[in-house]
């Protein structure tokens, strides 16, 4: 059961998520990674986000 649980997680996060994320990590600078993502989005300066 449990690869199932998985298995439709991973679907909607592919069907949800992901281009979401996508389009706003052109405007997030095309940021790369989620670290650097999350401190584009929040305007975060200090980098405390990368720990």
């Amino acid at each position: 059961m449990r690869r199932g649980e998985l298995t439709s997680g991973a679907f909607l996060n592919y069907i949800v998520v992901a281009p979401r994320l996508r389009v706003y990590t052109e405007v997030a600078k095309d940021a790369i990674t989620l670290p650097v993502f999350f401190e584009n989005r929040f305007h975060e300066k200090s980098q405390i986000l990368k720990l």
